[in-house]
């Protein structure tokens, strides 16, 4: 059985339950608010919390250290399994993503123009 802060949950919902957790362990916390805003903001998944690209670095750290009080105050560990604490990583990001697929089709697009415009000097340089 898998527990978030004690509570059991099945691994598909463990970033819902240690978002709800986190909601209720910041409690009586300095800066709650702060935090339940930004919290509000962040979508997560597992433990991946992922904000909008407007967010502010000093927003991000905050959240971060907020995070890890709450974990150092919690009673139970943050993730476990039968009883025994794992591992676990925290990521905390307000990139965009990147296609990669798309930046290397127009890599290859601007390749490909970069060819034929080679051959066609070449050719030109021929005639």
């Amino acid at each position: 059985m898998w527990k978030v802060f004690g509570v059991a949950t099945n691994l598909v919902a463990a970033g819902d339950v240690w978002q709800d957790q986190l909601v209720k362990l910041s409690g009586r916390k300095k800066d709650k608010e702060k935090f339940l805003e930004l919290n509000h903001r962040a979508e997560v998944h597992i433990f991946y919390a992922k904000f909008p690209e407007d967010t502010h670095m000093e927003d991000l750290k905050f959240y971060e250290h907020f995070i890890l009080k709450i974990t150092k105050a919690a009673k139970d560990p943050t993730i476990e399994f039968q009883g025994v604490p794992q591992k676990f990583m925290v990521i905390i990001s307000a990139e965009a993503e990147l296609n990669e697929y798309m930046v290397r089709q127009e890599t290859r697009g601007e390749r490909a123009e970069a060819l034929e415009e080679m051959l066609k000097k070449e050719e030109q340089a021929y005639r």
